[in-house]
């Protein structure tokens, strides 16, 4: 009876270590689980990041896009404006400049790109207003 309680004792011995084996290693498991798991947070964080600052990267494009065409536009009105001025067609000049209106006006580049210290564009046109007494 001696020996079959010391079978006994020593089969729980042997399971009871076969569970703390397996509970250290669901531990560790879950340990690493876990760093897997603030990993790919951490790695989902910059993502969502990078995406946030290509959503910004892209409206400022489209706004300089929107700029851009804006310019070109005001140019389109500013060359027609200059050609009938500078023919005499002043009525024609003025009804452009009406056209135009006041907000496209405001697009016109404000710096000669050319180094022959002539006006800008916008400063032209104000010359041209000035010139047909029209508000610019």
């Amino acid at each position: 009876q001696r020996r079959a309680n010391q079978e006994a004792i020593d089969n729980l011995q042997q399971t009871s270590n076969s569970a703390s084996e397996s509970l250290e290693n669901t531990i560790q498991q879950n340990e690493a689980l876990t760093k897997q798991v603030e990993d790919l947070q951490a790695a989902a964080s910059e993502d969502q990041q990078t995406i946030r600052d290509q959503q910004d990267q892209l409206e400022e494009l489209g706004q300089q896009v929107n700029d851009l065409t804006r310019s070109a536009q005001a140019m389109d009105w500013f060359w027609q404006i200059n050609e009938a001025y500078v023919r005499g067609r002043y009525t024609q000049a003025r009804e452009l400049i009406a056209g135009m209106g006041t907000e496209l006006a405001s697009c016109l580049p404000k710096e000669s790109v050319t180094d022959t210290d002539r006006f800008s564009p916008y400063d032209r046109y104000q010359e041209i207003c000035a010139a047909l007494g029209v508000e610019g």
